[in-house]
C-alpha cells in the first residue's frame, strides 16, 4: 500500500511538472522561421463605444495545433502609455485574465483562431493589443491598434411650430454622445424650390460631459407669411456615421393681430404701480372738480332760500342774497322800508357776491338789531 500511495503522489506531480516545463519551453521559444505565423486584420480595429470586440488573431503555418501544448497571451498598452499590461493568458488548457469578460474560446483555438473577444469595449480600451502564441519551439506575434468610437445621437426641438409673421422663432438641434469633435452640423431650408443652405442666424455651442463631447446648433428665425409651411432641415456630419442623419422642422407662419398690444416683458408689479397711478389722478381730478364746480352751486342754491327772522317786510319779495340781507338789516335798524331802486341795487349786488360769506355777514347785522332794539326797551 505504501507503494501504491507513492505511485499515486508520483502522478499527482507529474501534471505540474509537465505544465512547468511547457511554460519554460514557451518563455524561451524563438520567433518562427517560416513554421509558425499570425494574422491580423490589419494594422487598426475600429470598435462602437458600448458594443463587443473581436481582436482578431488568426494562427496558420503549423502543421499540428495541439492546444494542450499550446500558450496563447494577449498585451494591451493604452494611448500614450509606455508599460504593457497582460490582459488574458491561456497554457495547457488553463486561463487566466485581468480583464472581465476577456476570453479566447478553446473551440476556436483549436481551429487556429486566437481572436480576442472584449464584451462592452470602452473609450478607455482603446490602444494597442499584442498577440503572441507559442507552440514548441516556436513564436509567433501580430500587433494590432483597437479605437473605440462612438457616433453621435442627435435630435431636433420643437419639431413643429406655428408663430406670427416677424416673430422671432428659435430651432435646436442637439448631438451628443460622441468623443471625437471633427462633427459638422449643416442648415437647409427644403421649400418648393431647390433646397437652400441656411447660413445666417446660427450658433454652434460645444460642451463636454463625462468625457463625451456634445453640440447644439441654434437656428433663429424671423419668417414671413411665404415662409408658412417650409421645412428646415438639420444635418449631422460625423466620422463615424454612414450617412449624414437628417432631422426636419416644419414651420406654419399665421398673420400677426394689428390691434395687438403686446405686454409681454413688462414686469407685474410695473402694472399694478401704473393702475395705482392712474386710479390716483382720477380720484385727485374728481375732488378738484367737485371743489370748483358742483359744491359753489350747492351753497349757493342753499342759502337763496333763507330767511332770516324778523328781516322780511309784508309783500316785500323773499331774501335771495347778500344786498337784500343788508337792506333789511338796515330796515330794522332803522325804521325804514327798502325803495325798488334799493332791492335792485342789492339784486346785482348780490349776483357778484359769495352767497355764504354775505348770509354770515347779514346774520351779524341782524343780531346787532335785535341787541339795540332790546337796550330801547329796557329803557
Amino acid at each position: 500500500m505504501a507503494h501504491g500511495s507513492a505511485g499515486r503522489g508520483s502522478r499527482g506531480c507529474e501534471r505540474p511538472l509537465q505544465l512547468l516545463l511547457l511554460l519554460l519551453v514557451l518563455r524561451h521559444s524563438r520567433p518562427s522561421a517560416g513554421f509558425l505565423h499570425v494574422k491580423m486584420a490589419g494594422t487598426t480595429q475600429t470598435v462602437l463605444l458600448n458594443n463587443n470586440a473581436t481582436i482578431f488573431c488568426q494562427i496558420y503555418g503549423h502543421p499540428s495545433l495541439n492546444i494542450t501544448i499550446m500558450g496563447i497571451t494577449w498585451f494591451w498598452k493604452g494611448l500614450g502609455s509606455p508599460t504593457e499590461v497582460k490582459l488574458y493568458e491561456f497554457f495547457g488548457g488553463h486561463q487566466m485574465t485581468a480583464r472581465y469578460g476577456a476570453v479566447v474560446p478553446p473551440e476556436s483555438l483549436e481551429r487556429g483562431n486566437a481572436s480576442l473577444l472584449l464584451p462592452r469595449v470602452q473609450l478607455r480600451e482603446a490602444g494597442e493589443y499584442r498577440c503572441e502564441v507559442v507552440i514548441t519551439p516556436y513564436k509567433a506575434v501580430g500587433r494590432i491598434k483597437l479605437e473605440v468610437v462612438a457616433s453621435p445621437v442627435s435630435s431636433l426641438f420643437p419639431e413643429q411650430a406655428m408663430v406670427k409673421e416677424n416673430q422671432k422663432t428659435l430651432i435646436l438641434c442637439m448631438s451628443s454622445g460622441f468623443h471625437l469633435k471633427n462633427i459638422t452640423i449643416r442648415w437647409r431650408k427644403l421649400s418648393q424650390k431647390d433646397p437652400q443652405e441656411v447660413s445666417e442666424g446660427i450658433v454652434t455651442n460645444y460642451t463636454i460631459e463625462n468625457g463625451m463631447l456634445n453640440v447644439t446648433s441654434f437656428l433663429m428665425l424671423k419668417p414671413s407669411l411665404e415662409d408658412s409651411m417650409t421645412i428646415y432641415q438639420c444635418m449631422v456630419y460625423h466620422k463615424f456615421l454612414p450617412t449624414p442623419q437628417k432631422l426636419n422642422f416644419t414651420l406654419t407662419v399665421i398673420e400677426s393681430e394689428k390691434t395687438d398690444f403686446n405686454l409681454k416683458g413688462i414686469p407685474p408689479y410695473i402694472e399694478a404701480i401704473s393702475a395705482l397711478l392712474i386710479l390716483f389722478f382720477i380720484i385727485i381730478l374728481l375732488i378738484i372738480i367737485f371743489f370748483k364746480k358742483v359744491l359753489p352751486m350747492l351753497v349757493r342754491e342753499e342759502y337763496t332760500q333763507v330767511s332770516l327772522p324778523g328781516a322780511e317786510t309784508p309783500g316785500a319779495e323773499p331774501a335771495a342774497g347778500c344786498a337784500t340781507l343788508e337792506v333789511r338789516a338796515g330796515c330794522h335798524s332803522g325804521g325804514q322800508s327798502t325803495s325798488d331802486g334799493g332791492r335792485a341795487a342789492a339784486r346785482q349786488a348780490l349776483s357778484q357776491t359769495n352767497p355764504l360769506s354775505c348770509i354770515l355777514k347779514a346774520s351779524s347785522q341782524n343780531t346787532q338789531t335785535s341787541t339795540e332794539e332790546i337796550e330801547v326797551l329796557s329803557l
